[in-house]
């Protein structure tokens, strides 16, 4: 503001001094004339004349000039008064949309919650660790090679304030780590922390879905269970395109919220068809294995295998080799392929197990849990780990020389143990394909 006075002032003087030449006599030229004529004899002959009348134009033009530069002059020092600046913001929508058209590639951005470590050097398996807020790729090496925050969904309750039962809320496809963020949103974090959203799902404060991504990372399956009626859930199994279309309902059933009755939990693809557990919908205890798994054909949702794990306890992350299973009324341990026919079983010599046990990826080792004390070794006996692995407890395979607990890496069969920066619940693997 001072330097627009500044400016004012010194025009002013500029008007001040230059008034007459700004505003001239209209008789100017004969005012000069005039003057001349009585300082000076007037010389003779009509070249005097001329002269005369030249020096009164220049005089006059002069004048108009001067006159015409402090007009500028003013007109410069006052600023036009600056337009008012109108901000425009987006008000986000508070439903999503119920499918997308973005695929994984399409949509990938480099997430500010998503990470990965340039230490941790690039592996071709993970194991997925939740933990505070966070879904974790644990290298077979026991550094975490990347990282993204989550947000939890909203978790319905069922009869007289009974729990509902979810899985954790990961699906592994060949290259990718899916996950639910929220109630709906699916989004997906690669081995280079590369993030991004992929689609949504049906939920909110009386819906939950679970969800499995196949491994080509073409289609998705969905459970949906709906708790808005007051005694009962609405279950519905759907599978589709994942950037969205072809959608195939392949079962739906009502079932109670008293506690008792099962749902299904998609956990992953084999051979192009869908696997489920079997679960229940509501329990006050935390469940740890399945009653059954079922293989699905994803385009009719008829059953193509079935495995009865009823009184032989499985763990709900199964190998791509199939399930292995402690049988606690014949004591032994049970393997089973995917075409549901068991191939092979073996004596134990305890009664009771503080987990269920878990093959291997290519399904050539397993290891198990007893009373907390854990130990791995061939499924056709002989070599394996010397001895037991005691406090840290075995809850999932990464590779077939790797095994990760809920806050390091035991090497296999060497028993070397790797402490993880970081606790949580061990979620599955990548690569996901059963």
């Amino acid at each position: 503001m001072k330097g627009d006075f500044d400016v004012e002032s010194r025009l002013r003087s500029y008007a001040q001094l230059f008034r007459r030449e700004a505003n001239p006599r209209i008789d100017l030229a004969e005012a000069l004339t005039a003057g001349v004529r009585r300082r000076s004899p007037r010389p003779p002959g009509p070249i005097a004349m001329v002269r005369a009348i030249a020096m009164a134009g220049g005089v006059l033009l002069a004048g108009l000039i001067i006159a015409f530069g402090v007009l500028q002059l003013r007109t410069l020092s006052h600023k036009p008064p600056t337009p008012p600046i109108t901000l425009h913001t987006s008000t986000p929508s508070a439903t999503p949309e119920p499918t997308t058209s973005l695929s994984p590639t399409a949509s990938s951005t480099a997430s500010p919650s998503a990470s990965s470590s340039s230490g941790c050097a690039r592996a071709e398996s993970y194991g997925l660790l939740i933990g505070s807020g966070s879904i974790n790729l644990i290298s077979p090496r026991g550094c975490v090679g990347a990282t993204v925050a989550f947000r939890d969904a909203a978790v319905p309750l069922c009869a007289d304030g009974l729990p509902s039962v979810v899985p954790p809320p990961v699906s592994a496809s060949d290259d990718k780590v899916y996950y639910r963020d929220g109630d709906t949103q699916i989004r997906f974090i690669a081995p280079d922390g590369t993030s991004g959203a992929v689609t949504t799902v049906p939920g909110g404060t009386a819906r939950v879905s679970f969800f499995s991504v196949s491994p080509d990372d073409r289609r998705i399956a969905v459970m949906v269970e709906d708790f808005a009626p007051a005694a009962t859930i609405e279950l519905s199994l759907y599978v589709e395109d994942l950037r969205g279309g072809h959608r195939t309902n392949l079962y739906s059933a009502t079932i109670h919220k008293a506690g008792g009755d099962t749902t299904m939990w998609p956990v992953g693809w084999h051979q192009g068809n869908l696997v489920v557990a079997t679960v229940p919908a509501c329990s006050s205890s935390p469940v740890y294995h399945p009653s059954a798994w079922r293989v699905l054909d994803a385009s009719t949702g008829a059953e193509v295998a079935h495995i009865d794990t009823t009184n032989c306890f499985s763990r709900l992350t199964p190998s791509p080799a199939g399930v292995v299973c402690f049988d606690s009324v014949n004591l032994d341990s049970r393997r089973y392929d995917w075409t549901g026919t068991m191939t092979s079983h073996q004596p134990q010599s305890f009664q009771s197990i503080t987990q269920s046990p878990q093959l291997s990826p290519s399904g050539q080792d397993y290891f198990i849990d007893r009373d907390g004390d854990w130990w791995a070794q061939a499924w056709a006996g002989g070599s394996g780990m010397r001895g037991t692995v005691q406090g840290r407890p075995a809850c999932q395979w990464i590779n077939d020389s790797a095994i990760m607990t809920p806050d390091s890496v035991v090497a296999y069969p060497s028993a070397t143990v790797t402490p993880l920066p970081l606790a949580g619940q061990c979620a599955g693997r990548l690569p996901g394909g059963l």
